[in-house]
């Protein structure tokens, strides 16, 4: 969070930011919770139905395709929670800024950190976007392999997305190192900042 700075604008200027920052980080902390909770849900019960032949036989000519389908549409969707976690990321240091601001104890200067320093809700995510889309992956090497090739391709899958989901947010996302810069910018008057953090959606 940034400190020591003079934004040095109107009270009421400092109370409209703030609340619009709530709101933003509020219904983007909803959305993301809902679609964490949704995506497993469909996608598990849909897996199930597709490879349960005591419901109904699907072609295997054609779970390749449906896999490949379920698993890009679930990797568009992991994109759009890590967009998600940097926009709540910014949208904590802002509002964390204007609490100070105004010399208000609010929750984003008093947020809880992670548990044990790692447990939190980008890390969940990280564990269930690479689930569902190792079951995705799964689905599609039926059609071509046997089951030990099918679970083995989903533990890499499952593996590599991990690692790659946990080793972006905790190189790049979690502390917003463009925060200060992209602040400085602002304060300066030197116009529209370019970074991938403040460009428009």
């Amino acid at each position: 969070m940034v400190t020591n700075h003079t934004l040095s604008p109107e009270p009421e200027s400092l109370r409209t930011a703030y609340k619009t920052a709530c709101d933003m980080y509020q219904k983007i902390d909803d959305f993301r919770a809902k679609l964490l909770g949704f995506l497993p849900l469909v996608s598990g019960t849909g897996i199930f139905f597709l490879l349960s032949e005591s419901t109904f036989k699907v072609d295997r000519r054609y779970l390749l395709a449906v896999g490949l389908f379920g698993f890009a549409v679930t990797l568009g969707l992991l994109f759009y929670e890590l967009r998600g976690v940097q926009r709540c990321v910014r949208i904590m240091n802002v509002a964390a800024m204007l609490e100070e601001e105004m010399n208000l104890i609010g929750p984003f200067r008093l947020r809880v950190r992670s548990f044990y320093g790692f447990i939190n809700e980008p890390v969940a995510a990280g564990i269930i976007y690479p689930s569902v889309l190792s079951a995705w992956a799964y689905v599609a090497m039926h059609s071509i392999g046997n089951n030990n090739t099918c679970l083995i391709v989903s533990i890499l899958v499952f593996i590599g997305i991990l690692t790659a989901v946990l080793l972006l947010f905790y190189t790049q996302f979690k502390n917003d190192p463009k925060y200060l810069y992209d602040l400085k910018k602002i304060m300066s008057g030197k116009g529209r900042f370019q970074n991938n953090v403040g460009e428009s959606e």
